[in-house]
């Protein structure tokens, strides 16, 4: 055919091997430079699932370093949960220390950039949302009236999520505007997802020292309350911290504005009993706003009117779901 053969010997084998001696003209051209040929696209993509319901925000995006990305209509697109996230709030330990929700959250609302920014108010509306949206508009709840005629007995009763959600009330712009005795002007922020975590990881692990010393019969009375007030040692620090990742910037009487936060933390741990409450106070105004907690009720066994709180621990808000 025209091609020259040479031959090498490979000494270890004691074969001779014909080899084509064009060999040498091998393309070595570098593969970075090659065409990259693009994954196909995933049929099942257009199954994919999609938002089951859209939020507008108690907080109306305020509060967040990046805000949400939201519709033309200004609301949030909250997505079914999965089957992974369904098992998530089924793990005690990652619900009761607060890695759970936020990892549930980030799943049904992708278009937050960071999860652990999340105010307070937004929170509920987002757990009744993504509730709504995975397992429908009715959930149903069994209630106490503790009147004479019930006996101690519950009553079962069905809310409609949608109309829970109706009740949404947007946080006005003056909430969380204060001003101190001192002449210090103080701008708040709700607190976070963030900062409940950090609590319920505190408390979850003061209980669970406590219940290992109460099981424990060598440990003393005294060693158990020592237990006992580290832990509240710790929950006052924390209220602390939190306090002052809620304060945004202090405009001093001079006009001069301090958002440096290791300032803040610093004056939050020297401020007067009286400023801290009217700041906790005023913290506590961010509560009223969101969705209407209380439930109206007609008790079954006595028929009055009564009202109940709507919990939203994860634990059992979700239990009834599936």
């Amino acid at each position: 055919m025209g091609v020259k053969v040479g031959h090498k010997y490979d000494y270890e084998i004691g074969l001779r091997t014909y080899l084509p001696l064009r060999i040498k003209h091998m393309d070595n051209s570098n593969p970075l430079k090659r065409p990259i040929v693009a994954p196909a696209p995933n049929p099942l993509a257009q199954y994919y699932r999609r938002p089951g319901t859209y939020l507008e925000l108690p907080s109306k995006g305020k509060f967040y370093s990046i805000a949400p990305k939201v519709s033309d209509t200004n609301e949030l697109a909250i997505y079914p949960m999965t089957a992974k996230d369904e098992l998530a709030l089924k793990n005690p330990d990652a619900l009761l220390n607060g890695e759970a929700l936020k990892q549930v959250i980030a799943s049904v609302c992708p278009d937050i950039a960071n999860v652990n920014e999340i105010p307070a108010p937004d929170i509920d509306a987002i757990l009744v949302a993504m509730r709504m949206t995975s397992y429908g508009d009715d959930m149903s709840l069994n209630v106490n009236h503790n009147c004479a005629k019930s006996e101690g007995n519950s009553q079962h009763v069905t809310v409609g999520l949608g109309g829970v959600l109706a009740t949404i009330k947007e946080i006005p712009d003056d909430v969380g505007n204060v001003m101190l005795g001192s002449g210090v002007r103080v701008m708040l922020k709700p607190y976070t997802l963030e900062a409940q975590s950090k609590l319920l990881r505190v408390q979850f692990t003061s209980m669970r020292q406590l219940q290992a010393a109460e099981a424990n019969e060598k440990v003393t009375i005294d060693e158990k309350a020592d237990i006992a007030n580290r832990g509240y040692d710790q929950l006052v620090i924390l209220s602390q911290e939190i306090l002052a990742q809620s304060i945004t910037t202090v405009i001093l009487p001079d006009g001069v504005e301090v958002t440096n936060a290791a300032h803040i933390a610093d004056w939050v741990k020297n401020l007067d009993r009286a400023s801290a409450d009217r700041l906790d106070q005023e913290l506590k105004r961010f509560g009223e706003y969101g969705i209407t907690r209380t439930l109206k009720i007609k008790c079954d066994y006595c028929g009055e009117d009564f009202t109940t709180d709507m919990l939203f621990d994860p634990t059992s808000f979700f239990a009834s779901g599936s």
